[in-house]
């Protein structure tokens, strides 16, 4: 498949995973799977961040301002933005960020964010009473603002309202069919816009009973069937990727990803399918995913055999779950 535009993330481990292209594409639709707690809407907010920050939008083809766009539905949209400005102040400055005015907060996200010529804009939306038709009309709204919505990720589609106002057989169909539809409606629609859709998904009871049973290099084992409510999300998206945070035997929190199908894409060596990065610290302040793509990796093949030096075992479950 040809790609136009490319657009990397800021983890080396997670563009390797993508292909010899080392990157999203535009149209293309994906989901990061993984049970509660597991570093779903952090790993979105992560991927957005990267999108913004490592990407320069005048090589990205249409018109107007190029806006990445994140939909929560579910935190709180202040909630999130705290979590964007900290993890940009923390990496400026090397230090905790307490003490600036709300205004000051305001300015440096601002700053921060439209570095590379982006927009960047979190939306707050009720879940209950947003829907696929509400949807393609908020985006159609900020195209006829003048903005050319680059990519859209949402925490988490399944969170959305199922079926449609204007289809009568909606209320005939079970759950199942209508996630499917969903699904099927949000990555049509974005796949002809050309809009990079990313969003996350809920693992089953079965992945649970399996962390269970194997304890070890669990995501591995992780695939389509663990795909909460209904396998039809997976028959629908362009590229799966599964999460787990897993400790090694020295009790250090990784958080470990298995690609699953990527569709139009079989350049990927099998070794990089899996990647694990360990959650960090600045100055005693825990900052969750560090991006590495400036750096040394910063991501793991094997958290069992990686060395026990940058072992730190006051990350606690506290900070990690409530993503």
């Amino acid at each position: 498949r040809e790609v136009s535009c490319k657009l990397q993330t800021g983890l080396q481990g997670l563009n390797q995973m993508l292909g010899k292209r080392g990157a999203f594409a535009l149209g293309e639709c994906a989901a990061f799977f993984a049970l509660n707690h597991n570093y779903k809407s952090g790993m979105l907010m992560t991927i957005a961040r990267g999108l913004v920050k490592y990407n320069t939008p005048q090589f990205i083809p249409g018109k107007g301002k190029p806006l990445i766009l994140f939909i929560t539905l579910e935190n709180e949209a202040n909630r999130d933005l705290m979590w964007f400005y900290e993890y940009a102040y923390k990496q400026t400055f090397r230090k905790n960020c307490d003490g600036l005015s709300d205004e000051e907060i305001i300015s440096f996200i601002q700053d921060f964010y439209s570095e590379q010529g982006f927009e960047f804009i979190i939306e707050r939306r009720d879940g209950g009473k947003y829907g696929y038709d509400e949807h393609v009309s908020l985006i159609e709204s900020y195209e006829s603002a003048g903005y050319n919505v680059v990519a859209v990720l949402v925490d988490y589609a399944n969170k959305m309202k199922k079926g449609s106002s204007g289809n009568p057989s909606t209320s005939q169909k079970g759950n199942h069919n209508l996630i499917g539809d969903l699904f099927s409606n949000l990555c049509t629609f974005h796949k002809t816009k050309g809009i990079l859709f990313i969003t996350a998904h809920q693992l089953n009871r079965d992945a649970q009973t399996l962390v269970s049973n194997i304890k070890v290099n669990v995501v591995k084992h992780f695939g389509p069937q663990f795909a909460a409510d209904s396998i039809d999300v997976c028959r629908e998206l362009d590229l799966e990727i599964y999460m787990l945070i897993e400790r090694n035997l020295s009790g250090k929190k990784f958080l470990t990803m298995q690609r699953g199908k990527h569709r139009y894409v079989d350049d990927t060596p099998v070794a990089h399918m899996y990647c694990a990065y360990p959650f960090e610290e600045i100055d005693g302040v825990n900052v969750g995913i560090a991006d590495d793509i400036n750096g040394e990796p910063g991501f793991v093949r094997d958290i069992y055999t990686c060395s026990d030096d940058e072992n730190n075992n006051s990350l606690d479950d506290e900070f990690t779950s409530v993503f």
